[in-house]
């Protein structure tokens, strides 16, 4: 959808994805809570079903890409593991740090679509090449 012209949608020549995730608050029906369960107190008849949304979007366009979607009693990386087909060589996915996302990232890789996760104060990772702009080249 983007072009070049717009900003925030190409970085070094790739497009720029994004992978996230919600929740939402669906109808309290017994046609919904069969499949999406309540949550929000020790009594079963407390809260909301919960619906977890996970969505590949365009930076900049905000044009979705692809979702998936279910309980929330699935996680979000679960969902996101579902998202790489429509991932090609001519994007770079930004995506949260998942510390168990070493299969989802892997299938990113298999699509030919770089990828960049975000890191976390936890993690310390090794410099093996400084660049000139001030970010690092690095290993997992």
């Amino acid at each position: 959808m983007a072009t070049r012209a717009q900003s925030g949608t190409f970085s070094r020549a790739l497009r720029a994805v994004a992978v996230d995730g919600t929740t939402l608050s669906i109808p309290d029906e017994e046609a919904v809570t069969w499949r999406f369960p309540k949550h929000g107190g020790p009594m079963p008849e407390c809260g909301h079903p919960l619906l977890r949304l996970v969505a590949l979007v365009e930076c900049g366009t905000r044009a979705l890409l692809g979702a998936a979607f279910g309980p929330d009693t699935t996680g979000k990386l679960s969902y996101a593991r579902r998202l790489p087909p429509p991932l090609d060589a001519s994007m770079v996915l930004l995506a949260d740090a998942y510390d168990d996302a070493y299969d989802f990232l892997e299938a990113v890789t298999g699509t030919g679509a770089s990828f960049l996760p975000r890191s976390t104060r936890k993690r310390r990772p090794t410099v093996r090449r400084p660049l000139p702009d001030g970010s690092y080249l690095t290993t997992a």
